[in-house]
């Protein structure tokens, strides 16, 4: 499912595209999601200007699966990030003022969410229109009461 949103979303944007990514909740890959989670960055791989992964912040299996994922994919321009703000800087560059605000706000709701399920993935493709909504919904958890 995650593949062909992905898929769907870098189909719909024109020219190159810049990805961020928040992982920060997810544990770990099933060992069977691997390879098709590689595909997907592959396919990627020829209008990919940069990519953000945003992990957890604790050391963790994902880490070391995510790095081999990375060198599977073979782009030079994908980085995993510790945080918000190590996406936000590694993306910034390439951005016009329009797509920081849109990273920006990504971002800020990432942090509110809490997980309601161990396996949880977001794909936010920078390069869309504005009136597209700045992430997808699917297999994501709940904002927390205010």
């Amino acid at each position: 499912m995650f593949g062909m949103q992905a898929a769907l979303a870098i189909a719909k944007a024109r020219g190159n595209i810049v990805i961020c990514s928040d992982y920060s909740n997810l544990q770990a890959l099933p060992s069977d999601v691997f390879p098709a989670f590689v595909e997907v960055l592959r396919r990627a791989n020829p209008r990919l200007e940069r990519a953000a992964l945003v992990m957890p912040r604790k050391g963790t299996s994902l880490r070391h699966q995510m790095e081999a994922l990375l060198r599977q994919a073979t782009h030079p321009n994908r980085r995993l990030c510790a945080d918000s703000a190590e996406a936000r800087a590694w993306l910034s560059s390439l951005l016009n003022r329009e797509e920081q605000v849109r990273l920006d706000q990504f971002l800020r709701e990432r942090a509110l969410v809490s997980p309601v399920v161990p396996l949880r993935s977001t794909f936010s493709n920078l390069g869309r229109p504005a009136s597209y909504p700045p992430t997808s919904r699917q297999g994501q958890g709940v904002k927390p009461q205010r």
